[in-house]
């Protein structure tokens, strides 16, 4: 496939060109490649779901595919398909990037939502979902009504100019995963992806998130409130 110019193409087409090398890809390489979804997704693109755009402020990604044999995505027959949403069998939503000729399996669990301000937006609504029941919730919520007559669902669109701020995503384990036996070292593999302080500070592990990334003083302070003493 032929590589997509940075600054000719849109950010859907250079999602769709990294996702499709994935299969291609050795293992000491992977590892920039998923970094670099993670970036398209939370930097480049927001997600949309009928009056309303998102940004993605958390996700996990996951993958099973040559050299790299995650054991933590569920290998649901949907996660071998291309570019389709999935209610998975933790009752989320993955964005999906498997195939089935390939022999992959490949998810984007959406964790958390920025809802960007709209004419649509009323005062005193909340600004992030965090958590993937909620933002499940909150995408159906904001599709359009029954008799309304719309056929658009939810979709990736590129960002405007002004609506991120860009920011290299935070990234720690994923999680609450459970050790499964047949894993050799992805517990702790950094494939949970993060971004905004505002939105870290509203989560319920955000000290855990802070000790991971060994955060610097004010950082920490302005995420907690605190500073943990023992990152002192």
């Amino acid at each position: 496939m032929p590589h997509p110019s940075q600054a000719s193409q849109s950010p859907l087409v250079r999602l769709n060109y990294v996702l499709r090398q994935l299969p291609e890809t050795t293992p000491p390489d992977l590892d920039g490649l998923l970094a670099s979804i993670a970036d398209l997704l939370q930097n480049k693109l927001v997600l949309c779901s009928g009056s309303y755009a998102y940004r993605v402020t958390e996700l996990e990604l996951y993958y099973w595919g040559p050299g790299h044999h995650d054991p933590y995505i569920h290998r649901a027959r949907e996660q071998q398909e291309y570019g389709r949403w999935s209610f998975n069998d933790a009752d989320c939503l993955d964005f999906t990037f498997g195939s089935k000729t390939q022999g992959t399996w490949g998810g984007v669990l959406l964790r958390g939502l920025r809802r960007l301000p709209s004419q649509q937006a009323k005062a005193g609504e909340e600004t992030y979902i965090a958590g993937p029941r909620n933002v499940l919730r909150e995408l159906v919520a904001s599709l359009d009504g029954v008799f309304e007559g719309s056929q658009q669902g939810f979709y990736l669109t590129a960002a405007g100019a002004e609506s991120l701020l860009t920011q290299t995503p935070w990234r720690v384990a994923r999680y609450e995963l459970r050790k499964q036996a047949d894993d050799t070292d992805f517990l702790l593999r950094s494939y949970r992806f993060l971004v905004e302080e505002q939105y870290l500070a509203t989560l319920k592990d955000r000290a855990q998130i802070v000790r991971q990334l060994l955060m610097p003083k004010e950082q920490a302070k302005a995420i907690l409130g605190y500073f943990p003493t023992d990152l002192a």
